[in-house]
């Protein structure tokens, strides 16, 4: 991952946007390698263990944001609705380890959830720009909290 953030991407011109998927995904495989590099692969993982994949995972976010692209970075996260035991409030959190969930979000201007309802061909996606339903959605569009399936166009408008 580091090899190709300082190799191949500098090589790349004329790129107005960059989408990398899944953050989560990254985050479980930074968390295989650090297990692997310390001889625990296949073992619970350790606290350091935790301490050194948030490290890479958050490394290479704001890699991303330095990466010298015309308008845009979109990272891809999956996530999942967690509940509060003590207040009953049911939030929507990344699927990060550790700290990361809220510290990560921190590093990005804009935070879009898609609200998909579906499988394959038949999945429908609306995209929460706005906190909505203990989201941490935020953008700078202006227009209502959700945009139906087809993001391109509202891209395209905002990023040319």
């Amino acid at each position: 991952l580091e090899w190709w953030v300082k190799t191949e991407l500098p090589k790349i011109e004329d790129v107005n946007v960059i989408v990398g998927d899944s953050l989560s995904a990254l985050s479980m495989c930074a968390l295989a390698t650090v297990c692997d590099k310390n001889g625990r692969l296949g073992q619970p993982p350790q606290l350091q263990d935790w301490n050194h994949e948030m490290h890479t995972t958050q490394k290479f976010c704001l890699d991303m944001q330095n990466v010298k692209v015309s308008h845009a970075v979109i990272t891809i996260c999956h996530t999942a609705y967690e509940k509060d035991d003590l207040t009953g409030r049911a939030y929507n959190n990344l699927v990060l380890t550790g700290k990361l969930p809220k510290k990560l979000v921190r590093f990005f201007p804009e935070i879009y959830y898609a609200d998909v309802t579906g499988f394959g061909d038949k999945a429908k996606f609306q995209w929460l720009v706005r906190p909505e339903q203990g989201t941490l959605a935020r953008s700078q569009f202006m227009s209502g909290p959700r945009i139906p399936q087809d993001f391109g166009p509202v891209m395209k408008a905002r990023f040319g």
